[in-house]
């Protein structure tokens, strides 16, 4: 037996662990998601298992495990399906039984108040799917545009054959009196219980990522108001380089744009996640809606022409926000590096003019320094002289010659030898010192 990777199992089971809940018509189908309030962006694992054993408890089930991100399970007389998502959890169940009348029904019909009061988040996504059996095509066609119609909107109602023409479809994506998005959903003869399931969850997932990319709207809005305000301080900040201007301003310009590039950070670190969650969950929503394959009804428009006039501008929205936000940090990124070049030109030139200038003063303080070595010279020789002429005195009288003759004399040698020493001096000094 040949030794799997650690992972190789748990990478398998992904593919398969978000599984449909199939049913055949007539039949209701409830779906419920719960996310968190912004923050925190994460689930509380704790508190959404003990949600999920709550009840699973009420019916006798046994507990689920911590690492549980799906089940599919039986609540009395209803199909369970449980997913746990990055930033969301949902919920659906199916009745497979004719319903009294069409949306009729709500979550606290099906489910203990309690269990549903304490979801460990907000509802996001409340759907209702209305699902019934036609005799054939043209009757699934004529409830649809005839009977069911009346649930609905007119003006936002969009419906189309799905399935490849085997369902007939229609939803106008308002909430209705209890709160919940209304779904009919028409089959025809023929079509099996795992492709009715297949189709309501398409629906059912398009109206939940639907949902949670439009939390980025409001980002995008409240992101956009401040953007063309930082823009246009940016242009004053550019503007300023062109001018010539002295290093002490450069300096606040450089300051002013810093700030700006902070506020931008800022406004990047609280939009990001957001926005990137959007054009993911987007490309989620037209996913489902391809795979739905729609086939328009009489002239009703389609989900894909719902979503294009109604979905797609709140997504470009978002678009245009995430990529001017980026435009705009890339322009004050280039404009401080500019700017930090200016300014670092003008204090090497700065620095240039003080290394000239001390340059000047060393070599006017080397002359004054020979200066005074050619006075302290004469100093010491004088001192030098004049303290011989005690120690010569006596010599003098000895000999009979004048005193200021052998102080002459002595003169010269000693000023010879004051000088040679200065000079080994001040050759030692200059050896010992450090050069560049």
């Amino acid at each position: 037996m040949l030794e799997d990777h650690p992972l190789r199992r748990e990478m398998i089971g992904e593919l398969h662990s978000r599984p449909f809940l199939a049913f055949q018509a007539p039949a209701e189908v409830l779906h419920l998601a719960f996310k968190p309030l912004d923050p925190p962006i994460s689930l509380d694992h704790e508190a959404v298992l003990t949600h999920l054993n709550t009840l699973l408890k009420i019916d006798g089930k046994t507990p689920a495990g911590d690492d549980i991100n799906h089940l599919v399970s039986q609540f009395g007389d209803l199909k369970m399906k449980f997913e746990l998502h990055t930033e969301f959890i949902s919920y659906t169940f199916v009745k497979e039984r004719a319903a009294a009348a069409p949306f009729s029904s709500g979550p606290e019909d099906w489910l203990p108040h309690d269990w549903l009061a304490s979801a460990p988040g907000k509802l996001i996504a409340s759907c209702w799917l209305h699902a019934e059996s036609a005799d054939s095509p043209e009757d699934a066609e004529a409830k649809i545009t005839g009977s069911l119609r009346e649930h609905f909107h007119g003006d936002s109602l969009a419906s189309a054959w799905v399935s490849g023409g085997r369902c007939a479809t229609a939803a106008d994506f308002r909430l209705d009196p209890r709160g919940q998005t209304r779904f009919a959903l028409v089959t025809t003869p023929g079509l099996g219980a795992r492709r009715i399931g297949r189709v309501a969850q398409r629906l059912i997932e398009m109206e939940t990522y639907r949902a949670l990319a439009m939390l980025a709207l409001p980002v995008a809005r409240r992101v956009g108001r401040r953007l063309p305000e930082i823009g246009g301080e940016l242009s004053e900040v550019i503007l300023a380089l062109t001018q010539e201007r002295a290093v002490t301003k450069d300096r606040e310009t450089l300051d002013r744009l810093t700030k700006l590039s902070a506020e931008l950070e800022r406004l990047s670190s609280d939009s990001t996640f957001r926005l990137s969650a959007a054009r993911a969950y987007h490309s989620i929503v037209d996913d489902r809606i391809r795979t739905l394959r729609e086939e328009r009804i009489v002239e009703r428009q389609a989900f894909q022409d719902f979503m294009v006039r109604r979905f797609l501008p709140a997504m470009r929205t978002c678009q245009s926000v995430d990529s001017r936000l980026e435009a705009l940090s890339q322009r004050a990124e280039r404009a401080g590096n500019l700017l930090r070049t200016r300014v670092d030109v003008s204090l090497e030139e700065q620095n240039q003019e003080l290394l000239q200038s001390m340059n000047e003063r060393a070599a006017l303080q080397l002359r004054l320094q020979q200066t005074v070595e050619g006075l302290s010279v004469v100093a010491i020789s004088y001192y030098a002289v004049s303290l011989a002429g005690f120690l010569i005195a006596p010599l003098a009288d000895a000999v009979g010659w004048p005193l200021s003759l052998l102080k002459a004399i002595a003169a010269l040698p000693i000023i010879g030898a004051v000088w040679y020493l200065v000079r080994q001096i001040r050759n030692r000094v200059e050896t010992s010192s450090p050069r560049d």
